[in-house]
Formats: C-alpha cells, structure tokens, sequence
C-alpha cells in the first residue's frame, strides 16, 4: 500500500490483494497499527503532505495529486482532519518555527 500511495485503494481491493476478506484484513490490520488500513493510509499521505510543503517548493494542489487526492477539497478535508490546520496554515506555521 505505501509503494504505492498515490493509487486510490478501497479496502476490498486491498483485502484481495492480500486474500484476506475485508473484515479480517481491518481486524489484523487494527491489531498491528492501531488504526483501519484507510485511516492509516490517509495519515500516512497527510504525513507526506506535510513534508513536501516544508520541502518541495510545489504548491498545495500539486502536492495534493502527488500523495493521492487529486481532488483539491478533499485533501483539503484530510489534511485539517489530520493536522487541525489547512496545508496553507501549516506551512505558514512551520516556516515560522
């Protein structure tokens, strides 16, 4: 799933991929990390978000397509659902720092 962030993965796909059902693929999945496969995959891309604002030199949609969320509002969503701020604000912040 990580070598390949950018794909949009569904949990059955997912599941397949590793021929596990659904259900038993979040139940080990949840064991190991504590999270659903999904919410763990949309922190990691919020992380790779984030680290590409402060080192990338793109803008924010760009890096939006780039980790996966080709469509500008919802990595908007994800990115203030992971870190409380917009990928903007973010940015602002951390330069600040």
């Amino acid at each position: 799933m990580m070598s390949h962030i950018v794909h949009p993965w569904t949990l059955p796909e997912l599941a397949d991929s590793l021929h596990l059902h659904p259900v038993s693929l979040i139940k080990f999945f949840h064991n190991a990390t504590g999270q659903t496969p999904m919410k763990y995959l949309t922190s990691r891309r919020a992380g790779y978000a984030a680290t590409l604002l402060l080192t990338s030199g793109k803008t924010v949609n760009e890096i939006g397509i780039i980790v996966g969320w080709p469509e500008p509002k919802h990595f908007a969503r994800a990115f203030k659902r992971n870190f409380g701020c917009s990928a903007t604000e973010y940015w602002l912040k951390m330069k600040q720092l």
